[in-house]
């Protein structure tokens, strides 16, 4: 594995590479104050047969859990991971069922800012959201 420009990486830069895009990392919320959102759509096509029992029970419990809207001859769920822990059950319970790859499932929805890098406006809201004080789980 390298990076892109490079003939080789090292595991080491790899590593430090990644611990440093972990720390720089900012939260659903701050996207949110920042004005992104980030939703995606499990699509299942009727009209490639639902295959075999396993696959139609699937659709069944997903169908029960959360009822999707038709489009065309497909079965569509609408889901915004990062802000319904039932949507993001459903999507790493469920995105096998979407032959899409998932890159072509994602949908990210925002304002867009003239020459500003999204992820630097997001890291500043990013300490704003640290800095309040929230209420305790349960």
């Amino acid at each position: 594995m390298r990076f892109n420009g490079e003939r080789g990486t090292l595991p080491e830069s790899y590593i430090r590479k990644a611990r440093n895009i972990v720390d720089s990392a900012v939260t659903a919320q701050a996207l949110s104050m920042a004005g992104l959102s980030c939703s995606m759509a499990l699509k299942v096509k009727l009209s490639d047969g639902l295959g075999d029992d396993y696959t139609t029970r699937r659709i069944e419990a997903l169908c029960a859990a959360m009822s999707p809207q038709e489009e065309g001859d497909s079965l569509v769920w609408h889901l915004n991971p990062f802000h319904d822990i039932k949507h993001a059950a459903i999507m790493f319970n469920y995105a096998n069922l979407d032959k899409t790859p998932i890159y072509n499932k994602a949908r990210v929805n925002g304002r867009e800012y003239e020459g500003d890098r999204i992820m630097s406006r997001a890291a500043s809201f990013k300490c704003e959201v640290e800095d309040q004080d929230l209420p305790a789980p349960g």
